[in-house]
């Protein structure tokens, strides 16, 4: 399981993006389903960003998050 410290670099909203595009290529996903998840991650603020994250990858990646200010 590969942990992720939101308080450090990896943290930033722009990281996280670039994780999840990077992780959609790799599994494929056509592109408009990128676009959209990519798009929704970007349309309010940090903790909406976090939930779709969490909503497009919990379920395929192992992945923690530390410092997480939702909690």
């Amino acid at each position: 399981m590969r942990t992720y410290n939101l308080n450090g670099t990896e943290g930033n909203s722009y990281y996280l993006l670039g994780l999840a595009r990077d992780w959609m290529l790799q599994f494929q996903w056509d592109v408009q389903t990128i676009e959209s998840v990519l798009n929704s991650m970007k349309s309010s603020d940090y903790n909406h960003l976090l939930k779709v994250f969490d909503d497009s990858f919990s379920d395929i990646v192992e992945y923690k998050f530390i410092n997480d200010p939702r909690k």
